[in-house]
């Protein structure tokens, strides 16, 4: 079923909701209480493209997130949460598995997830658990792997058909301009889950993931959501195609620029309300007691901060750092705020920790484990990225408590200083090359051992975990791939005869 144009949904100004989830976790808070490492459901929110700083519980000023908000006031906030990369198909991989993306290998375009690694679903449905998916964007189809251990993996893309995400019309590329500027995901998701909700087991242990595309560009909420944030624009500028758009660029006007933060404000603040919806609709189904939620995104989006827009670019803070709650009604800690670096390798390892698996091969999740108990994580307190562009060329970053380094692709080494939130277009305190390293500081010698370290130990991993090459790739139906062209992660291939 392909979406509806986003530009044609019934107009009306959203209402407060915040009180609703409040409702809904205070009911789920009263009810029995387990330790947080031992739950019946847990629930997994990826949205899209949410970078930190726009997320109200990080301390962004504006009325993005009160859902989201509600769940951290009633759980913990990660406040350096890092991505392994700054785009969807290897982020994921790494939420999935608890792998960083160069350990699971799937780091370009094309490549699937291969058999020598397990995500959350598998071995949760190997242990006898409920599973249940529902995807609304392209690099979620089965086609890479996404789909194995789920018993219902909804898909809502628009693109394959129903379950599969298999299908191989070719559309055209401009109309898969079209469904990409246009595709509304949200209320399918929605839809998919309540209706997987009310025939779902009801005794049992239960894992959900839930991916939210809308947020993604282009950013053209539903009617009443941008005058939450800019109700007196009266600019003509056209912010449709966002990626591929000449009319936005750095140079734009500064009014025009604030619009667009706020039409990107508004698809998050659609996306908010959508989670509460579907928070709603789980617990009149019972499904949240005794549940984790959690809430975090595969990347963010840079708007100019480096010069660029979007994603997949960078290795910069607006694209690599996300947010993370980690929300159970039940559980002690109350609004706590971690400055822990955890990473979204720690949200597999958690989940099987809460669902009762073994998840040990790919670590214990503890500093989210631990913050469910209102405890101070046991993790390694740093984080690795890892950004691929076509075969050789190779970005990595390495974040820890106090510096983060990032090696380019042209040899240069940034460093940078202790972290402040936000500070998405906080600059290098030094900047160098390898050959400079015996007159480095003190700081930058740490920090470019560390990232070596990291690397080092990701290679041997992933050389033991893939003792065979080349790496298992994707059939990628013709839809998606112009899907993909679109949106300017392909090359744009000849129209086929």
């Amino acid at each position: 079923m392909t979406p509806p144009s986003r530009r044609a949904r019934a107009g009306h100004v959203p209402r407060p909701i915040a009180l609703l989830i409040a409702c809904c976790l205070a009911i789920a808070a009263c009810r029995k209480a387990a330790p947080p490492d031992s739950v019946d459901t847990v629930v997994l929110f990826s949205i899209d493209s949410l970078r930190a700083d726009h997320v109200g519980a990080l301390g962004y000023g504006s009325p993005t997130t009160p859902s989201i908000d509600s769940l951290a006031a009633r759980g913990v906030v990660f406040t350096r949460a890092y991505s392994t990369t700054s785009w969807t198909l290897p982020a994921h991989v790494s939420m999935l598995t608890g792998l960083d993306a160069e350990v699971h290998g799937v780091e370009r375009d094309g490549f699937t997830i291969p058999a020598t690694v397990r995500t959350i679903a598998e071995r949760a449905q190997a242990a006898g658990i409920e599973t249940a998916g529902v995807f609304s964007g392209p690099y979620l189809q089965p086609v890479y792997g996404f789909g194995r251990g789920f018993r219902t993996y909804a898909n809502c893309s628009g693109l394959g058909s129903d379950d599969s995400g298999l299908g191989r019309d070719w559309v055209g590329r401009e109309e898969a301009q079209r469904r990409t500027r246009e595709s509304v995901t949200n209320p399918c998701v929605r839809e998919r889950v309540a209706a997987w909700a009310r025939s779902a087991p009801r005794d049992g242990k239960r894992f959900l993931f839930v991916h939210l595309w809308d947020v993604h560009y282009d950013y053209a909420p539903p009617p009443g959501y941008v005058e939450i944030f800019d109700a007196d624009y009266g600019g003509t500028t056209d912010f449709s195609e966002v990626f591929l758009n000449p009319a936005i660029t750095p140079e734009m006007h500064p009014r025009d620029l604030r619009h667009l933060l706020a039409l990107y404000d508004g698809e998050i603040r659609w996306t908010d309300d959508t989670i509460a919806g579907i928070l709603a609709d789980l617990d009149g189904q019972g499904m949240l007691r005794n549940a984790v939620v959690v809430v975090t995104s595969d990347h963010g989006e840079e708007f100019f901060e480096h010069g660029g827009k979007g994603h997949r670019r960078t290795l910069q803070d607006e694209v690599l750092r996300v947010p993370l709650v980690v929300s159970w009604p039940g559980g002690p800690a109350i609004g706590r705020r971690s400055d822990e670096v955890v990473s979204l390798v720690d949200v597999a390892p958690a989940a099987c920790r809460w669902l009762g698996l073994d998840g040990a091969d790919v670590g214990t999740g503890g500093p989210l484990v631990d913050g469910a108990r209102g405890d101070r994580g046991r993790g390694r307190d740093d984080a690795l990225a890892h950004l691929a562009q076509g075969f050789t060329v190779e970005d990595h970053a390495w974040v820890g408590h106090r510096s983060k380094a990032i090696e380019h692709r042209d040899g240069t080494i940034e460093v940078f200083g202790p972290p402040e939130f936000p500070a998405s277009d906080r600059k290098p305190v030094e900047t160098l090359a390898r050959g400079d390293l015996d007159r480095a500081s003190e700081l930058a010698t740490h920090s470019v051992g560390a990232l070596d370290a990291r690397v080092a130990e990701a290679k041997e991993r992933a050389r033991l975990l893939h003792p065979s090459s080349p790496r298992p790739t994707a059939a990628i139906d013709d839809a998606t791939r112009q899907r993909l062209e679109s949106l300017g992660y392909l090359p744009r291939a000849e129209t086929p005869p």
